[in-house]
């Protein structure tokens, strides 16, 4: 009885051990750069590679299978990137896809404005900002976002590969 008594207590403090790394990797996510989402991209320029910080982005767009990523000084670079890799890259809770075309970050967002059918249309900061069209769909979930409401992972389940 002893042995299964100290057993259990050591599979316990394996566990708690496990929650709080889990913890810590869950506060970590929800930091820039912290493990989980990039702070930073490298891209190529004529003077050689450049750092390119995720708080200069205006906005990503792919464009006949190729990526592009407009900084805030009107500066573009292309991205060997698709974007579906940059959103998963991304944090959720700072930047949306809009439409099948383009990430946007919240901070460059100034409306959402409705257009014909129910659509939306992504007014962005800035000159020569470019129209990004928004679904019924996406409006909705774009409006969510915006108004504080972010995207969350689903909720997790510590599996034991020993029971």
């Amino acid at each position: 009885m002893d042995k299964e008594l100290e057993q259990a207590l050591r599979r316990i403090e394996q566990l708690e051990a496990q929650n709080e790394e889990l913890t810590r990797q869950l506060l970590r996510r929800n930091i820039i750069g912290g493990g989980f989402y990039r702070d930073r991209f490298l891209v190529k320029s004529t003077l050689g590679d450049k750092i390119v910080p995720v708080e200069d982005i205006r906005y990503v767009f792919s464009d006949s299978k190729c990526t592009h990523v407009c900084l805030v000084d009107g500066a573009s670079y292309v991205l060997d990137m698709t974007l579906e890799y940059i959103e998963n890259e991304l944090n959720p809770v700072l930047f949306t896809r809009a439409n099948r075309k383009y990430l946007v970050p919240k901070i460059q967002i100034l409306s959402l404005e409705n257009d014909i059918n129910g659509k939306g249309r992504l007014i962005l900061k800035g000159k020569d900002a470019p129209e990004i069209m928004v679904s019924r769909t996406r409006k909705a979930e774009i409006k969510k976002w915006l108004d504080g409401h972010e995207r969350h992972d689903p909720p997790f389940m510590i599996i034991n590969p020993q029971d």
